[in-house]
């Protein structure tokens, strides 16, 4: 299978990176960037070339991860999906849900696997996670995604950006039936910064998100309290604690496998394509997530 990749910022540059060491599963042909120096860069790099024009990229390819920046996901992965090149989109799927919806719409009429860039269901932290809980009455989960404030992420929205993460993970764990959501959160020049939101689900278990750029140092934790334990994740050094209520004192570790969440999100999207099969990570799975943040997006806008 012939691989690209769209956009060579940071993201874009490690989808490269992992398509090139694939090399038994796909063939990296190269990259397309309207920075045509760093696309060279990344390209003499990692091997392939680098494409003048997106649609000779498209060309010459089956399947392409985009790595764009949010504003242009929609008009890049409609041009994709009109060539029929399968597509792994970088979250968000889209800037609004309108444009969402008919990519998705699109894509589904021509056949084309669209898959959405959340990689965090691809940390073996999060998938461990998930089987502890299988048998867990949830009461209640506490997730935060903090880091400091880079010159890149001055034009950014810590919700659209940061926070869907979190989003999408409490989707995966506990659905997405929300009876109540409170936000609030800081805004600078049009953008959040540091936003926290509180939902109530249907079953009643309670949410507590928190995502900042205005943080001395880089967190990724989701604490769960569920009828018998208190679990606590960390998805950096991919750790996971378990304190029973029942018995004080009583903790053990939970074994994590290895495993580089980005590799094993690609290798997942190769294989959807391979088999012309849905992924586990859908469009529609994109638009769920998008239709939230934003929702959270708009209670902090009339909040501050």
């Amino acid at each position: 299978m012939r691989v690209g990749v769209i956009g060579t910022g940071a993201m874009g540059r490690n989808h490269a990176r992992v398509y090139a060491s694939l090399a038994e599963r796909c063939r990296f042909v190269g990259v397309y960037d309207m920075d045509a120096e760093r696309a060279a860069a990344v390209a003499a790099q990692f091997g392939g070339a680098a494409f003048r024009t997106l649609p000779e990229l498209l060309a010459q390819v089956d399947a392409v991860s985009v790595a764009v920046p949010t504003p242009a996901h929609y008009r890049v992965g409609m041009a994709c999906v009109r060539r029929n090149v399968h597509v792994l989109m970088e979250k968000p799927i889209t800037e609004t849900v309108g444009q969402a919806k008919a990519l998705i719409e699109l894509a589904r009429t021509n056949g084309v696997v669209l898959q959405t860039g959340h990689i965090e269901l691809f940390n073996p932290t999060v998938q461990a996670l998930r089987e502890l809980l299988a048998d867990e009455e949830i009461v209640g989960m506490e997730l935060q995604r903090l880091r400091p404030l880079e010159p890149r992420m001055a034009r950014s929205d810590v919700v659209s950006d940061a926070m869907i993460h979190d989003i999408y993970i409490v989707h995966h764990l506990l659905g997405k039936r929300i009876r109540h959501l409170y936000a609030a959160g800081r805004r600078e020049d049009r953008y959040t910064q540091h936003a926290s939101a509180l939902l109530r689900l249907e079953d009643g278990a309670v949410v507590q998100m928190t995502a900042s750029y205005l943080t001395d140092e880089k967190v990724r934790t989701i604490r769960v309290v569920t009828k018998r334990s208190v679990i606590a994740a960390d998805l950096l050094t991919q750790r996971i604690r378990s304190s029973s209520l029942s018995e004080p004192g009583e903790t053990r570790w939970i074994d994590v496998p290895d495993g580089e969440p980005l590799r094993l999100e690609l290798l997942h999207f190769l294989e959807a394509v391979d088999r012309r099969r849905s992924p586990d990570v859908t469009g529609e799975d994109g638009l769920d997530a998008l239709a939230l943040a934003n929702r959270i997006i708009r209670k902090v806008s009339v909040s501050s």
